[in-house]
């Protein structure tokens, strides 16, 4: 039975195109939805509270979020381990987890294969007991949002355009962090400086134009991706390498792959991203894998590979 579905009033296509806009779309689901669940717009405390009702009331339920990648990873971090299904829609920039599952990206067209979406267990990450469900990066991608969010927008196409600046910006002067890295019980530690690090959970795709995304939910795994060098020449490439799904090209990155790893560094605290929201994080990094830690809605397999195509 679906309780609730909540959007993100501060998301980007809710601020692009209204709440209203965004009713009127979701009005056939929440008509065909099983136990006519209740629509509201909310802030990330409301989201945070109706969450934690739901995850200790009634077993057995399902909670639709609409967000961005930010978003999700909140409601994941709350409902896991727990029997409380988790459906995503489609509201954020990137949408990295309805991209993952095969969800269309088109509101109206996610909300109908919602409808016939199955739950099914799926992998989370955790950084020191936090939980992320794509990915925490270091240097680079945190220098650049916490640009971006200085420059300030107000829709989504700002958000990309803002994102765009800060880009270059941080690419003519890309940071320098120093890691060490202990990756797999047996594997050497790995020491080096790096203007980019990125953890993700479960193995990327390798798929020439795809954004990253794994290579399945339920691999069990934490891949990691350092970047070699900081000249702006390298910093460009890797850029493109990541969105182009080049990680296997060795002259840009170190790669490694465990259940768990630990990251050193010569500080206390880092700024990160986890799930494209900055945060600061204790150091050393202690990172796991949660294998099947959530219940994901997902849509017929033979709907998700037309979708990925």
């Amino acid at each position: 039975m679906w309780s609730y579905v909540l959007v993100n009033r501060t998301a980007g296509t809710v601020l692009s195109l209204g709440e209203e806009r965004i009713r009127s779309v979701l009005v056939e689901l929440l008509a065909a939805a099983p136990g006519r669940p209740e629509l509201l717009f909310v802030d990330c405390a409301e989201l945070i509270r109706m969450l934690e009702d739901v995850k200790h009331g009634t077993a057995d339920q399902t909670v639709i979020i609409g967000g961005g990648d930010g978003t999700v990873s909140t409601a994941a971090g709350i409902l896991a381990g727990s029997n409380i299904a988790l459906g995503v829609l489609p509201l954020g920039t990137m949408n990295l987890l309805c991209r993952a599952v095969g969800l269309p990206l088109d509101l109206a067209a996610a909300a109908v294969a919602l409808l016939e979406a199955a739950a099914e267990p799926v992998d989370l990450g955790t950084v020191n007991g936090r939980v992320f469900v794509h990915h925490v990066s270091l240097g680079f991608h945190p220098k650049m949002v916490s640009l971006r969010n200085a420059r300030g927008y107000r829709s989504r196409l700002e958000k990309m355009w803002a994102s765009l600046l800060s880009w270059a910006q941080v690419v003519r002067q890309p940071p320098s962090i120093a890691v060490q890295v202990h990756a797999g019980v047996r594997a050497q530690p790995l020491r080096m400086r790096t203007p980019a690090l990125i953890v993700t959970n479960n193995r990327l795709l390798r798929s020439l134009g795809s954004l990253p995304q794994p290579e399945r939910l339920n691999g069990g795994t934490l891949e990691l991706h350092i970047a070699k060098s900081d000249r702006t020449l390298d910093v460009i490439n890797m850029s493109l390498a990541a969105l182009t799904g080049r990680w296997d090209d060795t002259t840009l990155f170190e790669t490694r792959e465990a259940a768990a790893c630990r990251i050193s560094l010569n500080r206390r605290r880092v700024s990160a991203s986890v799930d494209g929201e900055l945060t600061d994080l204790h150091t050393p990094l202690v990172f796991e894998s949660l294998p099947g830690a959530l219940k994901l809605l997902q849509p017929p397999r033979a709907e998700r590979v037309a979708v990925m195509r």
